[in-house]
């Protein structure tokens, strides 16, 4: 999925946080990252977001801020929201 999105210049937001195994998102980023790939957003606590109106409003706030500064964070491998 993320080769795919990194290919169409997409952003993946996703709850996986997992490193487990060779096919993981994370060990992905690690392997194939570069300087110029896109990060993965990860929200931090996807049952919390749909469950609080102020974390939600938070993790929106950070994920905006996030994609006006995009360009600056490309070849970090992933950011967390909030």
């Amino acid at each position: 999925m993320w080769q795919a999105c990194q290919q169409r210049d997409i952003i993946l937001i996703t709850g996986n946080r997992n490193a487990e195994g060779p096919q993981s998102l994370e060990m992905t980023i690690r392997t194939l990252g570069t300087a110029t790939s896109l990060p993965a957003i990860t929200i931090a606590n996807p049952r919390r977001l749909m469950e609080s109106k102020e974390y939600a409003e938070r993790a929106v706030v950070r994920l905006l801020d996030y994609l006006q500064e995009l360009d600056n964070y490309r070849g970090v491998g992933r950011l967390f929201v909030p």
